[in-house]
C-alpha cells in the first residue's frame, strides 16, 4: 500500500483555499451604476437560464443627445428592425456564466452608443463593485468599467 506524503497532504489542504469558489449570482443581482454614471442597469438571472446573468437598462441619464441621437432610443442597431425601439428595460448584457475564478464570463454586452455587441468578463471587486472588460476577439484588447452597487435608481419609462 501507499503512503500519501504529509508534505503533500498538507499543501493540498493549505492550498485549497487560494482557489476561488464560482459567483453566485445572487450576489450581483440588483441595480448598479455604470462607469460614467449615466446609466443604471438591472442585473438579474436570465429568465431561460436561470443559471447564467443577464442585464437590462433600468435608468436613462442622457442630457444632451447629439443632433444625430434621438433621446432614450437604439439607433445605431445593426437590425433595422430593432432600430428606433427605446434603450428602456432593453436587454443589452446576457450569457454571463460562473467561473472558477470568481468572474462571470463567456457573455455579452450591447453598447447603443455604437450598436458594436461585444465579449465580456465581470468580476466582483468585493460586495459593492464590478469590473466589466468588453473586448472584441482578444480580452487583452478591450476596455474596462466599474459599476458601484446602487440600491435606489430612479426607473426609466418606456416610451
Amino acid at each position: 500500500m501507499m503512503k500519501f506524503p504529509a508534505a503533500m497532504l498538507a499543501l493540498a489542504v493549505f492550498a485549497a483555499p487560494a482557489f476561488a469558489a464560482p459567483p453566485d449570482i445572487a450576489a450581483v443581482e440588483g441595480l448598479w451604476l455604470t462607469g460614467k454614471k449615466d446609466a443604471g442597469v438591472e442585473l438579474y438571472r436570465c429568465e431561460n437560464h436561470p443559471e447564467e446573468l443577464c442585464g437590462r437598462l433600468h435608468w436613462l441619464g442622457i442630457k444632451d443627445p447629439s443632433p444625430n441621437e434621438e433621446k432614450g432610443q437604439d439607433i445605431k442597431n445593426p437590425d433595422k428592425k430593432k432600430r428606433g425601439q427605446p434603450l428602456c428595460g432593453m436587454q443589452f448584457v446576457g450569457g454571463f456564466e460562473p467561473d472558477e475564478d470568481g468572474s462571470f464570463s463567456s457573455g455579452w454586452l450591447y453598447n447603443p452608443r455604437n450598436g458594436f455587441k461585444y465579449s465580456g468578463r465581470i468580476t466582483p471587486q468585493g460586495k459593492d463593485k464590478l469590473l466589466l472588460r468588453g473586448y472584441i476577439i482578444i480580452s487583452a484588447i478591450g476596455e474596462e468599467e466599474v459599476w458601484t452597487r446602487e440600491p435606489r435608481l430612479p426607473e426609466c419609462r418606456k416610451k
